[in-house]
């Protein structure tokens, strides 16, 4: 959950994982906050792709998607 808004009980954040065969989905979505306590800029999600690049080579997709009030994370991992 990226610095979301986890205390709307009507939009809760969301998290999806399913292993189908060989492969892992992962998938989560929350809502933004308003305004951040952090500034942007930060080296969360390079880092994040950075191991994962390191461990899974060209074995994993990762999305990210950063729209105006929602962001979501989807990682897919094959070839376990």
């Amino acid at each position: 959950m990226k610095h979301g808004d986890l205390g709307e009980k009507h939009k809760p954040a969301r998290v999806t994982l399913e292993v189908q065969e060989n492969s892992l989905f992962f998938e989560t979505s929350n809502i933004k906050r308003n305004t951040s306590l952090y500034p942007k800029g930060g080296l969360g999600l390079k880092n994040i792709e950075k191991r994962l690049n390191n461990y899974y080579h060209e074995r994993y997709t990762l999305l990210i998607r950063d729209v105006e009030n929602l962001f979501t994370v989807t990682l897919t991992l094959t070839d376990l």
